[in-house]
């Protein structure tokens, strides 16, 4: 028999053996072909399932050749100015530390500033100090009777923009004074940070004690800082004042005189107390509060 006849006999067999199958089943109340029941194994393949079965392969692969052909489209339509973004980003990054380290180590070596190190030398000499810690309203009351001079020691611009009234500028940082090599680079690298240049001021344990006249110190600067541990944090916060309190101390002024306002100007403000602006003395009869000086209102008895 040729093969094709075997072929089509074999299909209206089974055509048959379906039939009968089906009809059996529905007079019996089942209708469920079983697999075995077909014989599908006995089946020879079909030219419409290989047919689809190849549609769908070359469908995945023509869909992965254009994922690619997208990819490398992207890549290469990358501007060429991205490489040079990214050279010019690390030319930022290696200009800024270079600066960093001229400013903050080379230069100050090259001037001979001996600016001491806070976490050991300062943080140490000030922890084994006797110095008291005061608040700001226990400070604008001894500034005010004049038992204790008090010293801010922030720089000129900044006290005379708002100062704690009573209180006098002795700057323990100074602008960068001289034109040579080594302050042009401090220049320079304070400018690329965008932050005013400064140097330590060598005459400041002289001026406070010009200034102070052997009367008892209070030190005041913006933040005030602490040396105190706490959790998560072992080395305070430095800030100018204590800087100020450990120049004063290598400096021969004895720790039974001196205090720190604690909190500095910003707390000094928060809690309303007496302030003053501009170039010159404050005058002793203004008493007017934070709040009065800043043309801000009075509620609740603040400002007064």
């Amino acid at each position: 028999m040729p093969a094709g006849l075997r072929k089509t006999c074999q299909l209206v067999s089974l055509k048959s053996v379906i039939a009968v199958d089906a009809s059996t089943n529905i007079r019996t109340g089942k209708l469920s072909l079983s697999m075995a029941s077909l014989k599908i194994n006995s089946i020879p393949s079909f030219p419409l399932l290989r047919e689809r079965q190849s549609a769908l392969h070359q469908g995945r692969v023509l869909h992965a050749r254009q994922i690619h052909r997208r990819r490398s489209c992207i890549a290469a339509a990358l501007p060429e100015a991205d490489a040079n973004n990214i050279n010019l980003v690390y030319g930022g990054l290696g200009l800024a530390a270079a600066s960093f380290v001229g400013t903050f180590f080379i230069a100050p070596r090259l001037l001979g500033e001996k600016n001491a190190d806070w976490n050991k030398e300062i943080l140490p000499a000030l922890r084994s100090a006797s110095f008291r810690s005061i608040t700001p309203e226990a400070a604008c009351s001894r500034a005010k009777k004049r038992q204790a001079v008090l010293i801010d020691v922030r720089l000129p611009a900044k006290f005379d923009e708002i100062r704690a009234k009573s209180s006098m500028n002795v700057p323990l940082y100074i602008p960068i004074q001289n034109w040579d090599a080594a302050s042009i680079i401090r220049r320079a690298g304070f400018a690329s940070f965008g932050v005013y240049g400064t140097e330590l001021n060598p005459n400041f344990v002289e001026e406070v004690k010009e200034e102070s006249k052997g009367r008892e110190l209070m030190v005041i600067c913006e933040s005030g800082g602490s040396i105190e541990a706490k959790a998560g944090n072992d080395k305070g916060f430095q800030s100018r004042s204590l800087k100020a309190i450990y120049y004063l101390l290598q400096g021969g002024v004895s720790s039974n005189k001196i205090s720190h306002v604690s909190g500095g100007l910003s707390r000094w403000t928060r809690e309303d107390l007496p302030i003053a602006s501009g170039e010159g003395e404050d005058e002793d009869d203004d008493d007017r509060s934070g709040l009065q000086k800043l043309g801000l209102p009075s509620f609740f008895g603040l400002g007064r």
